[in-house]
């Protein structure tokens, strides 16, 4: 929200903070991630006076937060993937209790029979 960011200098520059932090983690292991990003907030006037007094705290809680963050997305991530080869074994035992053969379940549901014989054996 640009008019929010706008209307609260200290929101802005935090945005611009971790803005910074996910620039320098797509390259960088996440400490050296946050404390680059901490010193080059720090060199451009970045909320250069809190990250100056507090930044041993600021770099710890940033660590906490992007790796919390990091590991909620891959847990997500995760679930969909479960939930997916739930769907994918529900329609293959259904379409066994029909008796169509795993070749026809493979055509029918655009996998690889591989695919099917493994959901197959997992039921």
């Amino acid at each position: 929200n640009r008019e929010l960011l706008e209307a609260c200098q200290s929101l802005k520059e935090y945005m611009l903070f971790v803005e910074q932090v996910r620039k320098y983690a797509a390259f960088l292991e996440l400490n050296e991630a946050v404390d680059r990003a901490v010193n080059k907030c720090i060199r451009d006037g970045i909320l250069s006076d809190f990250l100056s007094k507090h930044k041993a705290e600021v770099i710890a809680v940033s660590i906490f937060e992007y790796d919390e963050e990091r590991e909620i997305r891959l847990i997500r991530q995760d679930e969909f993937r479960q939930g997916q080869q739930n769907i994918l074994r529900n329609q293959v035992h259904k379409k066994l209790q029909k008796g169509k053969s795993p070749a026809v379940i493979a055509d029918e549901l655009e996998l690889e029979p591989e695919v099917v014989e493994t959901l197959i054996q997992e039921l």
